[in-house]
């Protein structure tokens, strides 16, 4: 990855938002496939948590930050139910399952309004 200038981190955000399109096009999702799409989102949440500390005044940036934060604490309230269940003796880690509709809604709008061309 070569990220030296804008054009190319531009690039790699709309890679990763592909990646993400991907990902969820499928309504199950393993908990490596659940793991890829949070890690995205809190790439995604750093960036934006970014902006907003280099322009405290940049409501967008609030605005965007707080709705991937959103995303990720439902994410991560998730993996940890995902994690438990496994532990339990429970549904394998790596046996897909759906997407809570929640999450997956959320994950679609942000899609439906990320541009995706440069």
């Amino acid at each position: 990855i070569h990220l030296e200038t804008e054009s190319n981190f531009i690039a790699y955000r709309q890679e990763q938002m592909r990646e993400l399109q991907r990902l969820i096009a499928d309504p199950q999702l393993t908990g490596k496939q659940f793991h890829d799409v949070r890690k995205i989102i809190s790439q995604q949440v750093s960036f934006y948590d970014t902006l907003r500390s280099i322009d405290p005044s940049n409501r967008e940036a609030r605005q965007i930050s707080r709705f991937l934060a959103a995303i990720n604490g439902l994410m991560g309230d998730r993996h940890d139910v995902m994690v438990a269940d496994k532990l339990a003796g429970g549904k394998s880690y790596d046996e897909p399952t759906m997407l809570d509709v929640d999450i997956r809604q959320r994950l679609e709008l942000l899609l439906e309004r990320y541009p995706m061309q440069v």
